[in-house]
């Protein structure tokens, strides 16, 4: 087949790809950098349904696998025969279908899976990696340096570049976004033990009760059973869940929120700002912002940044220890009151003064 042919059977594979997702993202129109629709805030539920066909984890091996639904995954696969794809390579739709067995799932799950084989995988979505950080399982799937994202539409030669990119393995694995993961899936379920629990003891359900009370001990471990249903209470309300970062290690630049990233005036910090961008380019150490205020909240001060560092509350970091913190508390007073340790401190204020 000659070099003209090969162009044409390209340029056919990519306008059938542009149409059948057009198709299927009909009615979402592309958003501006920095909003986030309500819609895409709750896209991050937990219960996303398993692809029907077959499961992630047994296609996972030595050649990769294409994830979509047709007819976008025939024309993918007639455009990675057409620029000959490596063969290990992973490829995941990230879709918000409004119906189907794929409704009100975007693939990042399957992400997750599939980058446990160490071979390429590129995530493809319409919107911009901003749209996609106020998920965890987002930042879980980017943790590993063999996932890439591409932005729709591409080009063929855009993702032979992406594959490349994620063949060289030159970022860290961002352990702190995985873990984030398991601390949010813990999060969801000690709501879903505190909500059944209350209702089994108003209706005087004793079975249901000890069932539930069962669940909490695993999660939270062995207490008597009043503070036990204390503590699933306390964890459902305030996003608290016990000390699963205690004696853990994370290499990364942790930077406070309120009072270093925006100033006492409301501002942003350029300096700061600068910093992060400059972490995120070189892509040698996981970026982190944390706050002791509520996470919602300041998600949206991140989206009107244009930042999409994963975020972290300071209540849930007991015991952690990371590479390198910023912060306008002194290093004794954040280890007091959060139980925080950084091998590198860095005060706010002393950062400015340097950096005028």
């Amino acid at each position: 087949m000659n070099n003209d042919q090969n162009l044409e059977n390209l340029n056919q594979s990519l306008a059938e790809i542009k149409s059948s997702l057009e198709k299927t993202c009909e009615g979402q129109k592309r958003q501006p950098k920095a909003e986030i629709r309500e819609e895409d805030e709750n896209a991050s539920s937990f219960d996303e349904p398993e692809i029907e066909c077959e499961k992630v984890e047994e296609m996972a091996g030595s050649k990769g696998v294409i994830i979509a639904d047709e007819p976008i995954r025939s024309a993918l696969e007639r455009m990675a025969e057409t620029i000959n794809l490596d063969q290990s390579t992973n490829l995941v739709i990230i879709e918000h279908a409004l119906s189907g067995p794929r409704a009100n799932c975007n693939g990042l799950n399957d992400a997750i899976e599939l980058a446990k084989s160490g071979n390429p995988v590129i995530i493809a979505g319409w919107q911009t990696e901003l749209a996609y950080s106020a998920d965890p399982r987002w930042h879980a799937a980017m943790a590993s340096p063999n996932v890439i994202f591409v932005r729709l539409p591409f080009l063929g030669q855009e993702l032979i570049t992406k594959v490349a990119e994620a063949k060289s393995n030159e970022r860290p694995l961002d352990q702190l976004a995985l873990d984030l993961l398991d601390l949010t899936t813990e999060i969801s379920r000690a709501k879903t033990i505190n909500h059944d629990l209350q209702n089994a003891l108003r209706t005087g359900d004793e079975d249901k009760a000890e069932t539930l009370l069962a669940a909490a001990t695993e999660l939270f471990g062995d207490q008597d059973r009043e503070m036990l249903i204390h503590t699933v209470a306390r964890a459902a309300f305030s996003e608290v869940v016990g000390k699963q970062f205690e004696g853990k290690y994370y290499p990364d630049l942790c930077i406070d929120l309120e009072g270093t990233l925006i100033g006492a005036d409301g501002e942003p910090n350029q300096q700061v700002l600068d910093l992060i961008k400059l972490s995120t380019d070189l892509r040698r150490r996981p970026v982190t912002i944390w706050t002791g205020s509520e996470l919602k909240q300041a998600r949206q001060i991140l989206n009107k940044l244009g930042l999409t560092c994963k975020l972290m509350s300071k209540n849930n970091t007991a015991g952690i220890e990371v590479e390198t913190m910023i912060d306008d508390l002194s290093a004794d007073e954040i280890e007091s009151r959060y139980g925080i340790k950084a091998r590198n401190y860095i005060n706010i204020d002393d950062l400015v003064s340097e950096n005028p």
